[in-house]
């Protein structure tokens, strides 16, 4: 089941949070099918001698989430996971990294 987010979020990103967007938004262009929660995507998506805190992992989540790049799943056994965003091209995922990068604070509403 899709869960919908009806309110407009505004996510701040640090220079940290910032990497942590590029990362994911590339790992995505890399592997489009992929889906995970925030831990596993934390454990196993990004390089192992970053030790990404799960805040910050969350943080990256909702600014993507917030514009569009990613969609977040409630899974049946009540966990969130999260994947690249339906229609989303490479294209569309590396401009968002890049929009992150510059330090995009416009705020864009789920769907």
């Amino acid at each position: 089941m899709k869960e919908h987010n009806t309110r407009s979020l505004q996510v701040v990103l640090d220079a940290s949070t910032k990497r942590v967007v590029r990362s994911l938004a590339l790992y995505w262009c890399d592997n489009p099918l992929a889906c995970d929660t925030a831990e596993g995507i934390r454990q196993w998506w990004l390089p192992a001698g970053d030790a990404v805190s799960a805040e910050r992992v969350l943080r990256a989540l909702a600014w993507l989430c917030d514009r569009g790049g990613v969609e977040m799943l409630l899974a049946a056994d009540g966990r969130r996971r999260f994947r690249r965003a339906s229609g989303l091209d490479d294209a569309a995922l590396r401009r968002l990294a890049a929009a992150a990068e510059a330090g995009d604070a416009g705020s864009r509403e789920v769907h």
